[in-house]
């Protein structure tokens, strides 16, 4: 099993997508590595495939969700587990990482159509969902 962890990133009222190399579309996310918590991983991830820091995000409370899904690596089909968290951006400049081709900052419903998996798109769902709720 693989475990991955990522994050759902705002900007007022705007989220940021990525094209990944293959070319498509998603959040910020990657593996967990030893010693690590997810939210550290998600945090280190924004900072090594966007230039966010920890201090540009604030983590939103109470926001964690989960998806899981097979894939075939190397012949193998590999079970991967990836844990979301929700983050606010102080600023939308952004330092690309070579395993991108380009970002995008949308609000929802562009981002939803753009959103290449639907795993994705539902934690997008969740995560607006989760905004306009009184927490």
């Amino acid at each position: 099993m693989e475990q991955s962890s990522g994050g759902v990133i705002r900007h007022h009222d705007t989220y940021l997508i990525l094209q990944y190399g293959l070319g498509h579309w998603g959040f910020v996310k990657g593996h967990i590595e030893a010693g690590e918590t997810p939210t550290d991983a998600f945090l280190r991830e924004a900072r090594e495939e966007t230039g966010l820091t920890a201090h540009d995000l604030r983590l939103i409370e109470g926001f964690n969700e989960k998806i899981h899904y097979f894939y075939k690596k190397n012949g193998q089909t590999i079970y991967k587990e990836v844990q979301y968290f929700l983050a606010d951006s102080h600023t939308q400049v952004i330092s690309l990482s070579s395993e991108h081709k380009a970002y995008l900052w949308l609000p929802f419903q562009k981002a939803i159509k753009t959103i290449t998996f639907p795993e994705d798109r539902e934690i997008l769902e969740k995560a607006d969902a989760f905004l306009l709720t009184d927490r």
